[in-house]
């Protein structure tokens, strides 16, 4: 017979698997399992990994509040606990709820999100942990790129990419794939950066990385309309992008879908399809908190009007 705390990895695991696969509702009832039964009660390492999974998964659906309680208690479980893997991954959530606050909701400065996903890293190559070691970096990459440094962003995504290929880490490879597509962007390669979302999306397919694969898709669809290329394309990849969105429930994915399907409208000509769902995707960031996609969409939702007014 299994011990209560062989079965409690066995469902954590499960849930971790069912939450990469989109399926977010299923993930956290089981992952709520496990602090719902005595039965399933792990040892302080294995609680702090449920809590850091139901953080990630609160977070994808927009409860903030919730969110942070679960880092919190991750950490404080996983420094009790002494254990490695689960401190990094408390410390993973926490720098993600960090995040998110100062990049989207605009509640705080990035500084806190950054100290603890280098916090985080550093004990990932002590581990020798070569895959966390890419997530990392991609993640960091990102802040930097947020803060300015731009070249400090495209050196971490490069030395993250190695380190994905190194450990034949597939979602490593996508996420690195979309951000150096990103910096091509910024720079005005347009086409190099389109190359770059289609080798991502191709990458995110076979590890089925739901979240990078609805993200990926949606960058084509952008490139796809900014170049005046095949609408048709950009449109089923948003078909497919959306379905995975509200499949996972998540909401900043909905509303970077929702902005990409604007574009596309507006690109074959339906100012008003893309006026109506630019406002659409307003309202969902507002709800949530998001300020930086709703102040975003209020301005392309001004350059509408201003156009159709000229």
């Amino acid at each position: 017979m299994m011990r209560g705390d062989g079965l409690a990895v066995l469902i954590r695991r499960t849930a971790e698997q069912l939450e990469h696969d989109g399926r977010s509702g299923l993930a956290r009832d089981l992952a709520n399992a496990l602090f719902e039964d005595e039965r399933l009660e792990g040892p302080p390492a294995e609680r702090a990994h449920a809590h850091s999974l139901l953080a990630n998964i609160e977070l994808r659906q927009g409860a903030f509040g919730s969110a942070a309680e679960h880092a919190t208690e991750a950490v404080a479980l996983a420094e009790r606990s002494g254990d490695s893997e689960a401190l990094s991954a408390a410390l993973y959530a926490q720098g993600e709820v960090e995040y998110l606050e100062g990049a989207w909701r605009e509640t705080k400065p990035l500084d806190e999100a950054l100290r603890l996903h280098e916090r985080c890293l550093e004990i990932r190559r002590e581990a020798g942990d070569v895959a966390g070691v890419s997530i990392s970096l991609s993640r960091i990459g990102v802040i930097h790129e947020r803060l300015g440094d731009q070249e400090r962003a495209v050196a971490c995504y490069e030395e993250s990419l190695e380190a994905a290929e190194a450990a034949d880490f597939v979602e490593g490879t996508s996420r690195n794939l979309v951000h150096l597509g990103g910096a091509e962007d910024l720079a005005g390669n347009l086409e190099a950066a389109l190359d770059y979302y289609e080798r991502s999306v191709l990458a995110s397919r076979p590890s089925h990385d739901v979240r990078s694969l609805a993200f990926d898709l949606c960058n084509v669809a952008s490139a796809l309309a900014r170049l005046g290329g095949d609408l048709a394309k950009a449109s089923e990849c948003l078909v497919e992008a959306r379905s995975l969105a509200e499949g996972m429930d998540w909401k900043l994915g909905l509303i970077r879908v929702m902005q990409i399907e604007a574009y596309v409208s507006k690109a074959g000509g339906d100012a008003s399809a893309a006026r109506t769902t630019l406002q659409a995707a307003a309202d969902l960031s507002r709800r949530y908190g998001f300020a930086a996609f709703e102040r975003r969409l209020s301005e392309q939702i001004e350059e509408l009007e201003e156009g159709a007014s000229s």
